[in-house]
């Protein structure tokens, strides 16, 4: 798992038309390369990395994933249901 500040950064060194490969995200971004499981268990579920998303975001969020045009910007979508209280 990259941060996306670090995709975006391997993005930006490249010309128009040119795709990004794995080897050049993982160099910008070896700071940020995170098994899964760490993300996850210490990023994650710390609120140190993602958005939380309640009913008040539903229409942003219903926009972005029925409304788009193209692919979805995100490798990966995480949601964790906590119980309340």
């Amino acid at each position: 798992m990259f941060d996306a500040d670090h995709v975006h950064q391997a993005l930006a060194e490249l010309n128009e038309g040119e795709a990004p490969t794995y080897e050049m995200v993982k160099r910008i971004g070896a700071a940020s390369d995170w098994p899964l499981e760490t993300w996850a268990a210490d990023l994650l579920l710390t609120c140190q990395v993602g958005q939380q998303f309640d009913a008040s975001r539903d229409d942003r969020v219903r926009y972005f994933l029925e409304r788009r045009s193209g692919p979805i910007g995100a490798a990966l979508a995480v949601s964790i249901t906590l119980p309340e209280g």
